[in-house]
């Protein structure tokens, strides 16, 4: 396993967005339901949102926001909003900043059938 870590420096997190050109974790402004900013938390919403104006509806497993009055989705609903959710396209053109901080975590697997004998490996 790989990780890569990207952190900041408190005069970074000082300066202003404008100027950093990224998101702090602490800036969920733009979000409604992580407390912590993530491109890929944006992303989400984004995709939510998109996956209700296609559906007109939203599951119920999917948390409602005060004053929110969109229906809750029907079987058909459900599967409209499934589908909508797992197309590449919903995700792209989402206006998503970056993030100053993140952890990734790059797991790799690697087998070979090659077989050893008398020092030749066999191929």
């Amino acid at each position: 396993m790989v990780t890569n870590e990207i952190g900041t420096t408190e005069e970074f997190r000082e300066m202003s967005f404008e100027d950093r050109k990224c998101r702090l974790p602490t800036e969920t402004e733009t979000l409604k339901l992580f407390k912590s900013y993530t491109k890929s938390a944006c992303k989400f919403e984004c995709a939510i949102e998109r996956a209700v104006n296609t559906c007109l509806c939203k599951p119920w497993t999917i948390p409602r926001f005060k004053g929110e009055e969109t229906p809750f989705c029907d079987m058909y609903g459900n599967d409209c909003f499934y589908w909508v959710m797992i197309k590449t396209e919903t995700y792209e053109n989402c206006f998503c900043d970056d993030d100053c901080e993140s952890t990734n975590f790059n797991l790799f697997q690697s087998s070979s059938t090659n077989e050893i004998s008398d020092g030749y490996t066999k191929v």
